[in-house]
Parts: structure tokens; C-alpha cells; sequence
């Protein structure tokens, strides 16, 4: 299942993505309205630059593999890493020399994401650091949809999966990995 998925959002271009394009003719970035609330939104050029686009790209290739595909589980589509881990496989962590981690490249790429309506995210109090960090990830419907997928496919998908996860005796071990990842 999850190569299926990563097969289809590594051919996905950003620069053609008619959401992305409205959400940027809107003229809102992430941060701006946060310290600024007398902002007001300017049109943005309508193609992101390089960077955003490998960002997003790196962060919807990571959230992919790593997403729980498993129909018996309670939410569907949940990420099951943390986000430490996702900016480490994106290759976007930075460790300073005071051991304070560092992901903005990914924090953004997941706040356009989120602006999308391709995720959503549930964010809680880290003890460490006092800010409210991402703790789940779920993918959207209109996550898949965007990248030409068809509901019904990924419901067919779904369904082989679960046959081969039950014919292989794999659906209990992804039952412990999932109760391991919501502690």
C-alpha cells in the first residue's frame, strides 16, 4: 500500500498543483499572520521556489511511508513516526551544539500542507521547550485525491492490504506497533 502511495506523490509537481496556486494567490504564508495581525495578504508569485517544492515533496514522500495503512486501526492514515524522526528522514534536522533540535524547513512545509487541507495536525506542549510541537499527523482524503488518486482505488488498496495483512499473520504485529506508537 505505501508503495503505491509513494509511487504516485513522487510524481506529483508542485508547480501544477491548483491548490497550492489558489492558496498562494491568496497571498497567505504561514507565519506572517502570527506576528503581524494588521497584515494584510499581498498575491505571492504563483509557482514556490525550488526549496519549497523539494520540502514538500521530501515531507509527503516521508509521510507516506511511514503512514498507517491498516483499516483495523481507530484513526486511518496516521502517521506513525515522530516528528523528530520525520525531519531526520527529510534531512532537514539540525542538531546545535547546545543539543537544541532544529526543523523549521520542516514545520513549514507541514503548515502549507495543513493550509492545503492535505493533513491535519494535532499539536501539544513538548515539556522540553514550552511550544507546541506537532504529536500526530493524519493524511486526508483530499491528500490523495490531489495527487490522482481516486477514492475508490485507495479503498481498493486498502481492502487487498487488509487481505494480505491477514493472510500473512502480519495484523497483529501492526496492532502492538500501533498501541506502541500512541504511547
Amino acid at each position: 500500500m505505501a508503495a503505491k502511495v509513494v509511487a504516485c506523490f513522487r510524481g506529483h509537481d508542485w508547480c501544477r498543483n491548483h491548490d497550492l496556486i489558489a492558496l498562494r494567490q491568496q497571498g497567505y504564508t504561514p507565519y506572517t499572520r502570527m506576528f503581524d495581525p494588521s497584515f494584510r495578504p499581498k498575491p505571492m508569485r504563483i509557482t514556490p521556489r525550488s526549496e519549497s517544492r523539494e520540502a514538500l515533496t521530501a515531507l509527503s514522500l516521508v509521510l507516506a511511508a511511514n503512514c498507517d495503512y491498516s483499516p483495523d486501526s481507530e484513526y486511518m492514515f496516521e502517521v506513525m513516526l515522530p516528528v523528530e524522526e520525520i525531519a531526520r528522514r527529510m534531512g532537514v534536522l539540525h542538531v546545535y551544539e547546545s543539543g537544541r533540535k532544529a526543523y523549521d524547513v520542516l514545520l513549514h512545509a507541514l503548515r502549507v500542507l495543513e493550509q492545503l487541507d492535505y493533513v491535519v495536525v494535532h499539536r501539544d506542549r513538548d515539556t522540553d521547550s514550552g511550544q507546541n510541537k506537532p504529536v500526530r499527523i493524519f493524511l486526508t482524503e483530499r491528500c490523495f485525491t490531489s495527487r490522482g488518486m481516486t477514492v475508490e482505488n485507495v479503498r481498493e488498496w486498502l481492502h487487498k492490504y487488509r487481505q494480505w495483512a491477514v493472510a500473512t499473520g502480519v495484523a497483529e504485529s501492526m496492532r502492538d506497533k500501533y498501541a506502541r506508537h500512541q504511547l
